[in-house]
C-alpha cells in the first residue's frame, strides 16, 4: 500500500487521524473494471469525498472551466467553491517532452498534469488512475503530492480508512443499498479466505473433538485462525501509522503492533504444530511440538515424509518460520528498536524505521534475499552497515508469506489419521456457505484489504 504524501498546507490534517473524510479523485478515463466501480459506488459513503471531472451520479463533480491559454490558468468548481490551477513552465516542458518522445500527445499530458494539480490542491489522499504518465513517467516531484495510484491501490487505501473509522461496508450500491458487516465478521471472512486450507483442516479438528470428547483439537485449530485474525487487525494499525505524519508517537505505535503481529504469528504456528503432534501421536505432551525443534522434526519426518521437503533448510516454509521466530524472539531482550531518518534534516521528510537486530542480522538478510530480495521486504541500508525495516512494507510482504506457509502446513497434515474423522466427509470449502463467504464477496474483501 502506497504511503500518502500531501502538500504542506494539507499535511497538518490527515484523514487517518479521524479529523476529516478520506478524499478520492477519479481519473475520468478509468474503465468500468471491478476496482474502479468500487470506488465509484462508494461515492455516496458518508465517510468519503469522491470526486471526478466526469459528470457521474455516484460521485461529486469537479466542473472545469475553459483553459485560458494566455495565463495558462484553469478554473474549476467543486460544489459552491471556485478555485484554479496554473499550468507552470515545468508542466509545459514535461508535456512537450512527452509529445516529442511519442509517449503521449501534448493534450493528453496536459490533461493528466492538470488532474494531478487539482487533486493536490484538494488534498486528495487518492488519485485513482491507470495512466502510465502519472504512475510511472512523470517525475515524482511533479505529481507525488496528488497521490496517484491504481484503482486497486485506491480501494485498499479506502478500505483501510473505513475500517479504522469503524465502517465495515463491503458493498455500497449506486441506488443507496449498503451491505456491511460488523468488525469481527469482516476480519473473520478475510481470515478464512486467506487461510483457505483451514476449511478442511479445522473441520477435522472439530470432528475429532466431537467424536472423542476431547476439546483440545478444536481449541488448537481455532487458535490458529483466531491469532491470524488478530494479525490482520494489527496490520491495519501498522499501515495507519505509515499514513500519519512521522513522529515519536507513530513510530512507537508501529513497533507496538509489529510486536503483536510477530507474537500472534508465532502463536498460530505453534498451535498448528501441536495439531500435527496430536495427529501423528508424536508423544504425550503437545508442548514438545515446534517447527524449529530438530528432535521433534525428526520424529515428524519419520511419521510422514511429506514434511521433510516442506521443512528442509532454506525452503520457503522454513525461511518464513525462522524469519518470524528470530524477530519475535527479540521480545526476550532489548526488543525491536525504532529509528527516524529524514532527507537533509527536513522534518517533513521524516520516516520511522525499525532497526534490524544485529544479533541475527546476517541470517535475516539471507532469508529476505532468498525470498524476494531486500527491497521487497522494505530493507533500508543505513550508516556503518546498519540496516532498518520500513514496517509497513515489511508487514505487507510478511503476512501473505505467513498465510502461504500456514496453508502448506495444513495441507500437508494428514488429518484423516485423527480419531473419529471421516476424510470423505471433509470439505475444502465452506459447507452451505452463507452470503458472507460467497466467492464474489470474499474477492471484494481482499480488494478492500489490499490483499487481492
Amino acid at each position: 500500500m502506497r504511503t500518502l504524501r500531501h502538500s504542506k498546507w494539507h499535511r497538518s490534517q490527515s484523514a487517518f487521524d479521524g479529523r476529516r473524510p478520506l478524499r478520492i479523485v477519479l481519473d475520468e478515463a478509468l474503465d468500468k473494471d471491478e476496482a474502479s466501480e468500487l470506488l465509484r459506488d462508494f461515492g455516496s459513503n458518508e465517510n468519503l469525498e469522491v470526486w471526478s471531472t466526469a459528470s457521474e451520479d455516484r460521485v461529486r463533480h469537479i466542473e472545469l472551466e475553459p483553459y485560458d491559454h494566455e495565463s495558462d490558468f484553469v478554473g474549476y468548481r467543486v460544489g459552491n467553491t471556485r478555485s484554479g490551477v496554473r499550468f507552470a513552465g515545468q508542466f509545459v516542458r514535461f508535456a512537450q517532452d512527452m509529445e516529442e518522445e511519442g509517449l503521449a500527445s501534448y493534450d493528453a499530458a496536459h490533461r493528466m498534469l492538470l488532474l494531478a494539480q487539482i487533486a493536490r490542491k484538494l488534498g486528495a489522499d487518492v488519485l485513482a488512475t491507470r495512466a502510465p504518465l502519472l504512475l510511472e513517467t512523470a517525475p515524482r516531484g511533479l505529481v507525488k503530492e496528488a497521490n496517484p495510484m491504481t484503482p486497486e491501490e485506491g480501494v485498499a487505501v479506502m478500505g483501510l480508512y473505513l475500517r479504522l473509522v469503524g465502517d465495515f461496508t463491503v458493498l455500497q450500491g449506486s441506488e443507496g443499498g449498503v451491505y456491511r458487516v460488523n468488525r469481527g465478521l469482516w476480519y473473520w471472512v478475510l481470515t478464512r479466505d486467506l487461510l483457505a486450507s483451514g476449511w478442511r483442516w479445522f473441520s477435522a479438528c472439530v470432528m475429532s473433538s466431537t467424536a472423542t470428547g476431547d476439546d483440545r483439537l478444536t481449541f488448537l485449530g481455532g487458535a490458529v485462525l483466531g491469532r491470524f485474525d488478530r494479525v490482520l487487525r494489527a496490520r491495519d494499525h501498522i499501515l495507519q501509522q505509515s499514513h500519519l505524519p512521522a513522529n515519536n508517537d507513530t513510530g512507537d505505535e508501529a513497533i507496538f503492533y509489529l510486536d503483536v503481529t510477530l507474537l500472534m504469528l508465532v502463536g498460530a504456528l505453534d498451535a498448528a504444530a501441536r495439531v500435527v503432534h496430536l495427529t501423528y501421536r508424536l508423544g504425550e505432551d503437545p508442548s514438545d511440538a515446534g517447527w524449529r525443534k530438530a528432535k521433534w522434526r525428526k520424529s515428524l519426518f519419520a511419521a510422514d515424509g511429506a514434511f521433510e521437503d516442506l521443512l528442509a533448510e532454506e525452503s520457503r516454509a522454513r525461511d518464513v518460520i525462522d524469519l518470524i521466530a528470530l524477530l519475535r524472539n527479540t521480545i526476550h531482550g532489548a526488543g525491536l528498536q525504532g529509528i527516524s531518518v529524514s532527507d537533509g534534516g527536513d522534518l517533513n521528510s521524516r520516516e520511522n524505521l525499525v532497526w534490524l537486530p544485529a544479533e541475527d542480522r546476517d541470517r535475516l538478510l539471507a532469508i529476505m534475499r532468498r525470498r524476494g530480495g531486500h527491497t521487497g521486504w522494505g530493507l533500508r541500508p543505513l550508516f556503518n552497515e546498519e540496516v532498518a525495516l520500513e514496517p509497513d512494507r515489511f508487514i505487507e510482504r510478511l503476512i501473505p508469506a505467513a498465510a502461504q506457509v500456514l496453508n502448506a502446513l495444513m495441507d500437508a497434515t494428514d488429518v484423516g489419521r485423527l480419531a473419529g474423522v471421516d476424510g470423505a466427509a471433509l470439505s475444502s470449502t465452506p459447507p452451505d456457505p452463507p452470503r458472507e463467504f460467497a466467492p464474489g464477496l470474499a474477492r471484494v474483501h481482499r480488494l478492500l484489504a489490499g490483499l487481492s
